[in-house]
Parts: C-alpha cells; sequence; structure tokens
C-alpha cells in the first residue's frame, strides 16, 4: 500500500472516531424520520406497530431509535416497552 493511501485512510479512520455523535440518528419523528426516545431504566425491548425497536445505550440509560414510515398517518402513536417482565405503554 502508497504511504499517502495508507495515511489518508489512516486520518479519516481517526477523524470518524473522534467524533461518534455525528453517527447518532436526529429525532425527527414524521413519516419517514427517525424518532429517538429516552427509555425508563431496565427496559429490555420495545416494539413500534408490531415491529422491533432498536435500542442503544446501557441498561440505566437506555435509547430507543424507532424508523417511522412514510405512510405513517401524523399525529400520536404508541411505543410498547417490556422491563423484565413488565409490559408499558407509553404514549
Amino acid at each position: 500500500m502508497k504511504p499517502v493511501l495508507f495515511l489518508s485512510a489512516l486520518l479519516t479512520a481517526l477523524l470518524l472516531l473522534q467524533n461518534p455523535v455525528a453517527a447518532q440518528p436526529v429525532h425527527t419523528p414524521v413519516p419517514g424520520g427517525v424518532a429517538v426516545m429516552a427509555l425508563p431504566a431496565n427496559t429490555k425491548s420495545a416494539q413500534f406497530l408490531g415491529n422491533p425497536v432498536l435500542i442503544t445505550g446501557d441498561s440505566a440509560n437506555p435509547v430507543a431509535v424507532v424508523g417511522i414510515a412514510m405512510d405513517q398517518a401524523p399525529g400520536p402513536a404508541r411505543l410498547d416497552l417490556a422491563e423484565g417482565r413488565n409490559r408499558l405503554r407509553c404514549p
């Protein structure tokens, strides 16, 4: 590998690792967007309209990343949560 190409790749990797916040989705709760919501501690899983939701963070501060379909009607929606054995509904 040429030294210039190697150094360019290394610099790019360092810049990407330096700012991991840039990889976080932006809260845009509209059809076709993404809702990013803090969840109660120890939330094990979540579903939106019967579909699984990505949960990031640790067990003390979980965060849901919910993809919203383009055909989703604007307005309130519900997120179903599972905290251990308990089931909750978030308006």
